[in-house]
C-alpha cells in the first residue's frame, strides 16, 4: 500500500506477513527463518529445495485444517488430555494418528503433526497418497468450533 497526494493506493501485491510461511503461497504458520529473520518458513517446507515447493504446498493444502489442529494441541495446557471428538477425527482419517498409549494434548499434538509432516514433505517415500484423506471442509476451525 502506498499513499500518493494523501490518496490510500493498494499495491499490485498483498505483502505477506512474516508470521505466514513463504513458499509457494503455504497457509502454515512460518516456524524457521533460514536467513537471519528475512525469510520464514512452517516445518513442512524448512529445508527443502524450492522446486518441491508447489507440490509441498499442494499437500498441506489438503490437510490444512487438520495442521491448524495439530497445532491448537500443541499450545493445549500442561496436562490437559486431548478432546476424544478430535481424536476421533485424526483416527477416522488414518489409524495411523491413533494416540500411543494416554498422551497429553501436547504430546498427540506434537505426534500428530509429525505424522503429516511425513505425508507432505518430498522426502516421504513414497510419494504420500493424500486421496483417502477426507476433505479439509469436514474439520470446524476456528479453535472454538475444533476444542469444544
Amino acid at each position: 500500500m502506498s499513499y500518493q497526494r494523501g490518496i490510500k493506493q493498494e499495491s499490485e501485491q498483498p505483502k505477506r506477513s512474516i508470521t505466514i510461511c513463504v513458499a509457494h503461497d503455504c497457509p502454515l504458520p512460518a516456524t524457521f527463518s533460514s536467513d537471519n529473520g528475512k525469510t520464514h518458513f512452517c516445518r513442512a517446507h524448512d529445508g527443502t529445495p524450492a522446486t518441491t515447493w508447489p507440490i509441498t504446498t499442494e499437500r498441506v493444502r489438503k490437510v490444512e485444517r487438520a495442521f491448524n489442529a495439530a497445532l491448537d494441541l500443541t499450545n493445549a495446557t500442561v496436562g490437559d488430555l486431548p478432546p476424544e471428538s478430535i481424536v476421533a477425527k485424526f483416527v477416522a482419517m488414518s489409524p495411523e494418528f491413533a494416540p500411543n498409549g494416554k498422551m497429553s494434548a501436547r504430546t498427540y499434538g506434537a505426534f500428530v503433526l509429525g505424522k503429516l509432516l511425513e505425508r507432505v514433505r518430498p522426502q516421504s517415500s513414497p510419494a504420500p497418497d493424500l486421496s483417502s484423506l477426507k476433505p479439509k471442509d469436514t474439520w470446524q476451525h476456528p479453535k472454538v468450533d475444533i476444542l469444544v
